[in-house]
């Protein structure tokens, strides 16, 4: 691939000219998520009217910045012109699956600014002699880094880059059907249920020479995004019309790791809530199939504390991926941890998510009576009437 860009002098200095200019021309690259391998100069000089020291000390910048860059200038094209123009012709590689455009832009995808706003104002300004030459120097520094960063960034995960799902896991009885009836509240995002998907695609890949999970890592760029497009083909018949859609399995928990590595761009929210409710309401509930941990008080207390080990590590390892809610404080600030959910999954706040219990829609969880409510809460600490029968519980997970 290619890109080609030059421009006018907006700087006085020549040498900071060819290094904005050299800068300019490379982010194209990289904002196509691409590889820069080598450029060429675009070179326009009024021969015989500059020096020919001040086209050196442009060139001089440039080169400099490519050297920065990693590549070299294997050669260009000049010719005399009545203004000063410099930029540079780039190539760059990038896996076909993984060119990002402009043009597949769609509603709900997330801009990320590597740089601020505003230079084009500024740059503006210093040409008319009305910028202070400390925002002159900030702006400099600014147009001339090289956005390689955010270009590796963009490809430091594989997978399907559609930013569609929030799954929202946790124990049983933490309150997750809660979070997810405040979030099928908002225009943006549909409820679903707990979705079967991604254990099923876990249990596809145990099926390989090497072990699942530890095979994740030998995934290519290709299954994973095969991956990630098959989960979300087989969740469409779930969907309605919203950019974005709920995936409430609670045990996805244990396959965070195979979420991110499909679907990067995903959010997950972690459900908590306090052990001895958790697990209490846990306890006293029959469930219509699995959850077998949970006829025992035993065994409920060292699940639960299985569960927060390894979300320890998930935290440890995927840091900013995963959004921790605790039921209590919704309980207390619903307002609060309301703005708190939308914002860390880049939703704009909607009144309706507080009234979630007027949203009508189909629940089939044993919480589905209790989310058509609003916010109340009788149903802490329920448990201490029968603390005496709930040692061995309480030896496990404390209060």
């Amino acid at each position: 691939m290619q890109s080609v860009d030059f421009f006018t002098p907006i700087v006085d200095d020549p040498y900071q000219f060819g290094q904005i200019a050299a800068a300019n021309a490379l982010s194209d690259i990289y904002a196509m998520g691409a590889k820069p391998l080598f450029a060429l100069n675009i070179v326009g000089f009024p021969i015989n009217e500059l020096s020919k020291e001040i086209l050196s000390e442009i060139l001089k910048g440039g080169s400099d910045k490519t050297l920065e860059a990693g590549i070299p200038i294997v050669g260009g094209h000049s010719i005399d012109d009545k203004e000063p123009k410099y930029g540079l012709v780039v190539s760059g590689e990038v896996k076909k699956t993984r060119l990002i455009k402009n043009s597949e832009a769609k509603e709900g995808d997330v801009l990320v600014l590597t740089k601020p706003l505003g230079t084009g104002i500024i740059s503006t300004a210093i040409k008319n002699d009305n910028a202070p030459q400390d925002i002159i120097t900030q702006a400099v520094n600014c147009m001339s880094t090289l956005n390689a960063f955010a270009g590796t960034l963009m490809n430091e995960f594989s997978g399907c880059d559609a930013p569609d799902p929030i799954f929202i896991v946790g124990l049983p009885r933490a309150g997750s059907t809660l979070l997810e009836q405040i979030l099928a509240s908002h225009s943006m995002v549909d409820g679903t249920m707990e979705l079967h998907d991604i254990l099923s695609i876990a249990s596809s890949l145990s099926n390989k020479k090497k072990a699942y999970p530890y095979n994740l890592a030998d995934l290519t760029d290709e299954e994973c995004i095969a991956l990630g497009e098959q989960y979300l083909s087989q969740t469409q018949a779930y969907r309605q019309n919203a950019p974005f859609f709920i995936d409430k399995m609670p045990n996805n928990f244990v396959h965070i790791g195979l979420i991110k590595r499909i679907l990067p761009n995903a959010k997950i929210i972690d459900a908590r809530r306090n052990p001895m409710d958790c697990c209490f309401s846990g306890f006293k509930q029959l469930f219509g199939e699995g959850q077998e941990f949970s006829y025992s008080l035993t065994d409920i207390g060292r699940y639960y504390r299985a569960y927060e080990k390894l979300m320890d590590h998930w935290h440890a390892v995927l840091p900013d991926f995963i959004l921790t809610v605790q039921h209590e404080d919704v309980l207390h600030d619903l307002e609060g941890q309301v703005r708190h959910i939308l914002a860390f999954c880049g939703l704009p706040f909607e009144p309706e998510c507080l009234s979630f219990y007027q949203t009508k829609r189909v629940i089939k969880t044993p919480s589905s009576e209790q989310v058509r409510q609003p916010i109340y809460k009788t149903g802490m600490q329920q448990w201490k009437p029968f603390e005496a029968y709930l040692e061995d519980l309480k030896a496990i997970v404390g209060e």
